[in-house]
């Protein structure tokens, strides 16, 4: 294995050593990526099982699996079927192939691994050649007599030509075709306008790197009255320290109008009460002259006509700061991984201002300030809302997932909340806690258990194991019967 847990030395460092990526490749779905001549890559059968199809275009954009020393084996081809699906990893691919002017129809794929795989094999491959590769783990609909739901698949590259070993830069691909994509040089900000339902993307492309975010209303800039987003009211409003992808979601201004909403969120930990950085604040720490956001974003505003601040409220992205004991604000290290991003959707016309905070005097940048990355989609896009999670600390950020029963229950509540990673009801429209809770007690209810862990115990010694981990009599139950029970440690502890 190319990278292990145990290369772990900081969290929001790569782990991995330079040049070496990680790729996940989810059950039923694909990923793909450009390779490059001399390049190794390491496929990993995670549970085992699942079959790989791959498909290579070479650099004439013609289908050649032999790049990667594969013979064409496949007739089905279940990359095609795939991509008809509306996945992200989907979308972001079949972008790429119409970018590419590459034509799917016409490919040939490879499979490797087959349906009896043991569990954490793995097979090795080098690229003779630059291409663009996809990598699916394809899978029937599941069949609950069988067990057969397609699994991930890990795939790791070792690059020959190491373009950076000092830094990771990760822009995740881009979904749909952007409007506008700019980077913002560590140090700088930017100003830009969007229109209203348009997405703005804020990208850390190397982690652990804060970007200072400030927006206006168009129309009302133009008859010249500037309001801009106010933490202050949107705290009070929200009931949170930060609004996140869900219900309490919205940025207002201090005339309580709404001017962006959180779709998405792969930190999930930001600070927005505190101005961004300004002169005084290097000043007073010894830094004069030092480069700051404020007097950078009111640079970047001016022409737009924007009048100068010491200070920008803004929301401040990708910071670690909280209120602390004994009436403190302390500050650390940013949560954020490289490529995470932070994603809004603009409710009126907007001028924005984004910041990469220059600060080096504290650990709020780790000391080492970066880029940050800005990109817009049109508003006739759709981005499921979603907070990224991580299983471990080493694990692949994951997003919030819709449940099977989504379509059904959203007709019924907009309350859903984040739970192991999936949007589920927090109550329902009309009908109330309390009724709620007397149906569960007098009468029946439907609850959505997606987010529950499942685990299947099979072999000959299956109930035995189930009689010795729990507290019930696993042998009474009948076949098919349901019962609750504890898992105890030997102290007779749950």
């Amino acid at each position: 294995m190319l990278g292990t847990s145990k290369d772990i030395k900081y969290p929001g460092l790569n782990i991995l050593p330079p040049g070496v990526e990680r790729h996940v490749v989810n059950g039923g779905a694909l990923t793909a990526f450009q390779i490059f001549p001399d390049d190794e890559l390491e496929i990993i059968n995670n549970d085992g099982n699942q079959i790989c199809e791959i498909i290579c275009f070479n650099k004439d954009g013609k289908s050649d699996v032999g790049i990667l020393n594969l013979k064409s084996n496949n007739k089905k081809n279940f990359i095609r079927n795939i991509l008809n699906g509306k996945d992200e990893t989907i979308l972001a691919t079949n972008y790429q192939l119409k970018k590419r002017n590459l034509n799917i129809s016409d490919s040939k794929s490879s499979i490797i691994f087959d349906p009896d795989t043991k569990a954490g094999e793995r097979m090795k491959f080098k690229s003779k050649d630059k291409c663009f590769a996809i990598f699916a783990a394809p899978g029937d609909d599941m069949d609950i007599t069988n067990q057969n739901p397609p699994s991930d698949l890990t795939i790791f590259i070792k690059r020959f030509k190491i373009i950076n070993d000092k830094e990771l830069n990760v822009i995740p691909d881009p979904v749909f075709e952007p409007l506008y994509e700019e980077n913002i040089n560590k140090e700088t900000s930017i100003s830009y306008q969007v229109k209203e339902g348009d997405y703005i993307q804020v990208i850390s492309p190397t982690g652990r790197q804060c970007s200072d975010f400030v927006a206006f209303d168009t129309k009302k800039l133009e008859k010249g009255i500037e309001k801009g987003l106010d933490w202050q009211t949107t705290r009070t409003f929200m009931g949170n320290t930060f609004p996140g992808p869900g219900l309490h979601s919205k940025f207002y201004d201090t005339d309580h109008e709404p001017l962006v909403e959180v779709i998405r969120d792969t930190v999930g930990k930001h600070d927005t009460f505190n101005l961004a950085c300004t002169s005084k604040y290097y000043e007073d720490a010894g830094y004069f002259g030092h480069p700051n956001c404020s007097d950078n974003l009111t640079e970047s505003m001016s022409k737009y006509g924007v009048q100068k601040q010491k200070g920008w409220h803004a929301i401040n992205l990708f910071f670690n700061t909280s209120a602390g004991g004994l009436n403190s604000v302390i500050s650390d290290e940013s949560y954020s991984r490289p490529g995470d991003y932070v994603m809004f959707k603009a409710l009126k016309d907007l001028t924005i201002g984004t910041t990469a905070c220059p600060s080096d005097i504290d650990p709020c940048n780790s000391w080492n300030p970066t880029n940050i990355f800005v990109r817009t989609y049109d508003k006739n896009k759709e981005f499921r809302k979603s907070f990224g999670f991580r299983m471990k600390t080493d694990s692949e950020n994951k997003l919030t997932r819709n449940s099977g029963f989504y379509e059904r229950t959203s007709k019924l509540t907009r309350n859903f909340v984040d739970a192991r990673g999936f949007w589920l009801p927090n109550d329902y429209t009309k009908h109330g806690l309390v009724n709620e809770y007397n149906a569960c007690r007098n009468d029946a209810v439907l609850i959505d258990l997606s987010s529950l862990r499942k685990f299947e115990i099979i072999g000959p010694d299956a109930e035995e194991l189930m009689n010795y981990a729990l507290t019930r009599n696993i042998k009474k139950l009948s076949v098919g019967q349901v019962v609750y029970s504890a898992m105890c440690y030997e102290n007779g502890m749950a």
